[in-house]
């Protein structure tokens, strides 16, 4: 999507910026989700620990990129299929994403009561759902049921 805001706004090369990437990528998660919160995670990942400070300048861009592509945001499928055809062997459309994480909503988002950007000094959010899959395939790979209990209960414990 990013990609196509940069085509749709004639971007010009030296316009092809890590700002520029970042407010595309927020833009398009204006788009395409439903969860607020989960989009201010861009912020420290751009703006550093000051983020609280410079985010209102960082919205601003943002609403330039949506002026200057004529506030056409919306990208079909189709075309990002396209983007993705110019470098099909790219390692990011090789990966494989859990089902579960599909779509706008979010459960391991939803359960908390408060939502604060971590940023890249951090790990990624628990996922109740990828740590019972990931326990059911230690478990059905695991034939002695001491060891059972025991991966089971360091897969649930580790973060």
């Amino acid at each position: 999507m990013v990609l196509a805001y940069f085509k749709r706004g004639q971007f010009k090369l030296r316009e092809y910026t890590r700002t520029n990437f970042f407010v595309g990528l927020y833009l398009a998660n204006d788009m395409e989700e439903d969860e607020e919160e989960l989009k201010y995670e861009i912020f420290p990942w751009l703006l550093g620990d000051r983020w609280r400070k410079t985010y209102p300048r960082f919205l601003q861009k943002r609403d330039q990129l949506l002026r200057r592509i004529d506030y056409r945001a919306l990208v079909s499928r189709r075309c990002c299929e396209e983007v993705m055809k110019l470098c099909p062997d790219h390692y990011v459309w090789q990966r494989e994403r859990e089902s579960h994480h599909g779509g706008a909503i979010r459960k391991y988002a939803a359960d908390s009561e408060e939502y604060y950007p971590r940023g890249p000094s951090h790990s990624p959010r628990f996922c109740q759902d990828c740590d019972i899959r990931m326990a059911e395939m230690v478990l059905d790979d695991d034939s002695s049921a001491d060891n059972k209990v025991d991966t089971f209960y360091w897969i649930r414990t580790e973060e």
